[in-house]
């Protein structure tokens, strides 16, 4: 005789329900919200876009994958603008310093001059979680 294992699968716009009630509970994710995108099929949830810290996206992640019906989570597009400011400042030259919004680097300071703005916005472009790079020198 064998054993028949029912398993209740919980439908993706539940689960998608249950993420959106997690950021609506949590200031810093409700705050972040307008730049993450969030989807669910088969259980599994992907999320993408940018908060602004490390513990908002940790809280983020570590709660999802404890939600009913979540199978994975891929946050490998789900950034936090303090991690890239960490990566952007070990380009960045003396005399420059960089703000973030949102995946967005803004330089500003005085550049020396042996620098290339180009080849620095073009670096700092490909550092992950970078959308754009917007250099304000000068007055």
């Amino acid at each position: 005789m064998s054993e028949t294992s029912a398993t209740t699968q919980i439908e993706d716009s539940v689960i998608l329900a249950d993420v959106n009630h997690l950021i609506a509970q949590y200031p810093p994710l409700t705050k972040d919200r307008h730049s993450m995108k969030v989807s669910v099929q088969d259980g599994q949830v992907t999320v993408s876009g940018h908060v602004q810290t490390a513990n908002t996206r940790r809280y983020f992640v570590d709660h999802v994958k404890t939600l009913d019906g979540v199978k994975g989570l891929d946050a490998s597009r789900f950034y936090d603008d303090n991690t890239i400011r960490l990566e952007v400042s070990k380009v960045l030259p003396v005399g420059l310093q960089a703000n973030l919004r949102y995946g967005t680097v803004i330089i500003t300071g005085e550049p020396p001059e042996n620098v290339s703005l180009a080849d620095l916005q073009n670096q700092i472009l490909r550092l992950a979680g970078v959308e754009k790079v917007i250099v304000s020198i000068g007055g």
